[in-house]
């Protein structure tokens, strides 16, 4: 098999995390043939949109960037936790938000939510005991309001999102990068990585289309 290395602890030590590195150095290139490596040399351009190569250590090959997935929270207000609707103005203006982060191929999907009057809190005091403690929880300006998942190449990509939504003075969002199953590596077995494949095929079948 071919390997692919990407982030902390790959054999291109250093290399950024959404670098992808297919080596040359590898046995399975002598095996391959040199079609089959030419037609993966085209696919991995391809997809980076040019045909760059990494020197590091003896170790040459062709990368490209993955994509990372990201939360964005959306902190609250005295407004949002009371209930009260946004106005038409900043619907507007967060439709066209989310329209733009569309386009662009960013957005996976976002919510607002209800204000914490509506909520409820469980606590596990053993684990299998719990106490469940009716909303509000604590001061507005902790209490998240809304989210986003997108897709973007890095952190600072997502930064730049960010900055681009039309909050206003006072408003705060938290990016936070969503943990994906590959990178548990070794510590997963492979029944493990085969019932979560399961579950996620599942999901994606009862609610993929809505």
């Amino acid at each position: 098999m071919v390997s692919f290395v990407s982030g902390p602890g790959s054999r291109v030590e250093g290399a950024p995390k959404e670098l992808v590195v297919l080596s040359e150095h590898d046995p399975a290139w002598l095996e391959m043939g040199a079609e089959l490596v030419a037609g993966l040399r085209a696919l991995l351009a391809g997809l980076h949109g040019g045909q760059d190569r990494v020197h590091h250590r003896g170790l040459t090959g062709f990368w490209y960037p993955l994509m990372m997935r990201v939360i964005a929270f959306m902190y609250g207000d005295e407004q949002a936790e009371a209930g009260d609707l946004p106005t038409g103005d900043i619907v507007n203006a967060m439709i066209k938000y989310n329209e733009d982060l569309n386009r662009a191929g960013v957005l996976l999907a976002t919510e607002g939510l209800h204000p914490t009057s509506r909520g409820r809190r469980v606590t596990w005091t053993t684990f299998d005991k719990t106490t469940v403690v009716d909303g509000p929880f604590a001061e507005a300006k902790e209490v998240i309001a809304g989210y986003w998942i997108w897709q973007v190449r890095s952190m600072a990509e997502a930064v730049e999102w960010a900055k681009r939504c039309p909050l206003g003075p006072g408003g705060r969002m938290e990016l936070r990068e969503i943990f994906e199953m590959s990178e548990f590596g070794d510590s997963l077995t492979d029944e493990q990585r085969r019932r979560d494949d399961a579950v996620r095929a599942e999901v994606e079948r009862q609610h993929g289309a809505q």
